[in-house]
């Protein structure tokens, strides 16, 4: 089980076996829809403005769900292993999440696309925090033990969610399709970023 209240102070999320529920936290009543996994969740955080929720489940799977009616907000981000741990950056317009085996991963919230290649933690992580103008990301990992501060300067410097994703894929030769898995770009696509990218 896990448990968050929102930066406003109006709502409490809840995490059980199955999703997780939002409650009132004035009357203490559930509101809106229950909000489904097919595992247990993990992990819950608001967003900033306390209008989004991102949970993390055993499933794989993260999601966000508008607050306080429960309703998804997009599809679900898939991971390859369970989601332990998740993380809104300062202005609410990246979700973190890290995965059992360390991989942390970074969603556009407004699209729900992958912001480039997972990072790689070297263990579970247990926190996730972006700094307030996005050009660090600190990962804590306690079972290894170890701290690992990244420097995140290209997701500040993105003038809008696509160019940080060109950017991202065109640095590292790579792609991240929309099922999570990752491969190598094709030559033609390689140029043709390449040929985006010029002035």
């Amino acid at each position: 089980r896990c448990g968050v209240v929102s930066p406003d102070g109006l709502w409490i999320a809840v995490g059980d076996s199955a999703g997780a529920r939002i409650w009132d936290a004035r009357s203490a009543k559930p509101v809106g829809t229950y909000l489904p996994h097919s595992a247990a969740t993990l992990s819950a955080a608001y967003s900033p403005d306390s209008r989004l929720l991102l949970t993390g489940s055993f499933d794989q799977t993260a999601r966000l769900w508008h607050v306080p009616s429960g309703l998804p907000a997009g599809a679900p981000l898939r991971h390859r292993f369970g989601v332990p741990v998740v993380a809104f950056s300062r202005d609410g317009r990246t979700a973190i999440c890290g995965t059992y085996t360390g991989e942390v991963h970074l969603w556009d919230v407004a699209t729900g696309a992958p912001l480039g290649m997972p990072l790689q933690a070297g263990g579970p992580p247990d926190a996730l925090d972006l700094s307030p103008d996005n050009r660090r990301l600190l990962v804590l990992a306690q079972v290894i033990p170890q701290f690992q501060l990244w420097r995140t300067d290209w997701l500040a410097d993105a003038p809008r969610p696509e160019e940080l994703t060109r950017r991202v894929t065109l640095a590292s030769q790579r792609v991240v399709e929309p099922g999570g898995a990752v491969r190598p770009l094709t030559a033609d696509e390689l140029l043709a970023l390449r040929a985006e990218s010029k002035p």
